[in-house]
């Protein structure tokens, strides 16, 4: 966002934003005609600029509508290249941008009175939330019921009434990847077997869970309403609470009873209430840290809960100090100092080549945020971090807005360009990372990373291509590509060269790597993850995995037909024990109950199966990922 603070009036200001946003038009028109484009090119290059600069600079946006764009008259053809441009925001259908949804933008940003207050000024001010609730009782403000239930929705005027549209019958809401359309607590779930008496905490478990039915037909399965999961163990029992996370865009819809957003933030088939609004889901990821409970995806700002009821505490800014707008769903807990060390993609705007680095202490205050340039815009959902390093992956899944601007695919896989992994010292300038580079290739999870002399080993899921993704003209890639083997990573500090080694260690199908987090960042032994013997359903898997990183050794535990196992989750039988020696912690999909159980092995011995079964009656729908906090 353009700094626009140092004006000293309105007046200046508008006159500023005028200057910028015309800059962009008129540089959009003089490309066009450089190029002898067509008439019609030329209006969709206005139209674009006009749309991009919308989508990047709503606040600016809004000044020129609050004046009502006087300058309309002055800038006809302007006006009338803007009406005719046709635009794609997400690269999976093009879409008319037409006079109707300019007059709603326009209309829109007239009803805006003033800036928009974010739940972060309140949710940040104070200590860690203090919850009242306990997991497996009753809440007494009113938001966790007892027992399942089914929302009520506010009576709404004969005029403004809506039904709630049925999810259509397409991958993404069947099966179990559908989502469930209640909220529900269950004080005693039934277990078979015996839970550990040493196992006492609350294991959580995020994923997405639409509210409503998409506006368009570019819904995907990262991108629904985040969704948490909370299963309390104590005393060989086990309790259950599940809760949407009540981010912005969650209330404005409920209020609404009906998706107002489109697809991937598309503003073309976003409804013109929602337009300029925060569109942030909470869907990937929850963390424990500094006494707060944290819901993370990776192109919004940290989401807070109360760890006990799970209610909605606001977006999260460490008192101020975050000045970036993203951050990861993947932040690493150094265990020897208690930080939490992030980084974040795109953190100078949408698409942008560059990434950020952060550090937050033990107790939650942010003590370091850096910005630096990657070789190019990269979708970076994760990273690696050692006791004195940490490592950027810049793999070429490209995000472009001049490509998504132009009707093709916003990511893309392109195999043309090198992979590159930018290396750092963790107490150095970000103006010291050295970028190692090799072939193409693509990672969404490493399982860890550490230092071995001058070497740094990481231990990563890795594709041939990237999964889910098309090529640069929309082509889909080649399926037997996209699929993950553990691969280990090798740098050499010492030598002089910047490409780095890469060697498979494991040849099952898997994803989702977990460990012993106790090591995160040391040498370690034991890793664990999700695994299928079906390479071409690695979504559906049907195994669980352990790797001996010693004696190279495997071992695994194979579902019953049909059953879908979770990414497990590691918990040391005490602080005390040696590493490897707890439980796994995961959910098990019963396809042919069509339902869930939390499932606990013995790390150990994990091929022998669960020694102890909660169930559901309930599916919990497929997620990405959990943590586990312990007992006080």
């Amino acid at each position: 966002m353009t700094p626009y603070r140092h004006f000293q009036n309105k007046q200046e200001i508008l006159a500023a934003v005028r200057a910028a946003a015309f800059e962009r038009f008129a540089a959009a028109l003089e490309g066009a005609a450089a190029a002898k484009a067509s008439a019609s090119e030329r209006a969709n290059a206005v139209g674009r600029a006009y749309l991009d600069f919308a989508f990047t600079e709503p606040n600016a946006y809004k000044l020129i509508f609050d004046a009502n764009q006087p300058d309309a008259e002055r800038f006809p053809d302007l006006v009338r290249a803007g009406r005719r441009a046709r635009l794609t925001m997400t690269g999976y259908v093009r879409q008319p941008i037409a006079d109707d949804i300019f007059v709603a933008i326009r209309k829109h940003w007239a009803r805006s009175s003033g800036p928009r207050r974010t739940a972060s000024s309140h949710a940040s001010a104070g200590r860690p939330a203090q919850s009242k609730t306990r997991l497996c009782h009753a809440s007494s403000n009113g938001h966790a019921p007892v027992v399942a239930r089914r929302r009520s929705l506010p009576r709404t005027s004969q005029k403004e009434s809506v039904m709630s549209e049925p999810f259509p019958s397409e991958p993404f809401f069947s099966g179990n990847y559908a989502p469930i359309s209640f909220e529900a607590d269950a004080p005693d779930l039934p277990v078979r077997g015996e839970l550990p008496k040493d196992l006492a905490g609350t294991l959580y478990r995020n994923g997405p869970n639409p509210q409503f039915a998409p506006r368009d037909r570019n819904h995907h399965w990262f991108i629904g309403d985040g969704m948490i999961h909370a299963f309390h163990i104590a005393d060989g029992r086990v309790c259950y609470r599940n809760r949407w996370v009540r981010t912005p865009k969650w209330e404005l819809e409920h209020k609404a009873h009906r998706a107002l957003f489109g697809s991937w933030g598309n503003p073309a088939t976003t409804d013109a209430s929602a337009l300029g609004k925060d569109g942030g889901v909470a869907n990937t990821n929850i963390v424990w840290h500094g006494g707060r409970l944290f819901a993370l995806e990776e192109a919004h700002r940290p989401f807070a809960l109360d760890p006990e009821s799970l209610a909605a505490l606001g977006y999260w800014d460490f008192a101020g100090a975050l000045r970036g707008a993203r951050f990861t769903a993947h932040p690493k807990i150094d265990p020897e100092t208690g930080e939490l060390v992030f980084f974040a993609y795109s953190a100078g705007g949408w698409f942008s080549p560059t990434l950020a680095y952060g550090v937050i202490d033990k107790d939650g205050t942010l003590t370091r945020y850096d910005e630096f340039a990657a070789p190019y815009a990269s979708m970076v959902h994760d990273f690696m971090v050692t006791r004195n390093y940490v490592l950027f992956p810049v793999l070429p899944l490209t995000g472009s807005m001049t490509r998504a601007m132009a009707g093709k695919p916003a990511y893309a896989w392109e195999p043309d360009k090198r992979s590159y992994v930018g290396v750092m010292k963790r107490s150095a300038d970000v103006s010291s990372i050295r970028w190692f580079e090799c072939d193409p290739c693509y990672v969404f999870h490493p399982m860890n990373a550490y230092e071995d002399g001058d070497k740094l080993v990481g231990d990563v899921m890795q594709y041939e291509a990237a999964p889910l993704f098309p090529d640069p003209d929309g082509r889909p890639g080649d399926p037997a590509k996209a699929v993950a083997n553990l691969t280990r990573w090798t740098f050499d500090l010492s030598a002089n060269t910047n490409e780095f080694r890469r060697e498979a260690i494991d040849d099952l199908a898997g994803e989702f790597p977990r460990f012993d987090e106790r090591f995160a960042g040391l040498d370690y032994r034991h890793g664990f993850f999700a695994a299928s013997n079906q390479p071409r359903l690695t979504d559906r898997f049907n195994m669980l995995a352990h790797r001996d990183l010693k004696t190279n050794t495997r071992s695994a535990y194979q579902l019953p037909a049909g059953d879908v196992i979770s990414e497990p989750v590691f918990v040391p039988r005490n602080s005390g024990s040696p590493e490897g020696d707890g439980y796994l912690l995961a959910t098990i999909y019963r396809g042919a109950e069509r339902r869930s159980d939390l499932a606990v092995f013995d790390a150990a011995t994990l091929e022998h199966g669960p020694i102890a079964i909660a169930e559901l009656s309930h599916r919990v729908p497929f997620g990405f990922h959990g943590n586990w906090r312990p007992a006080a």
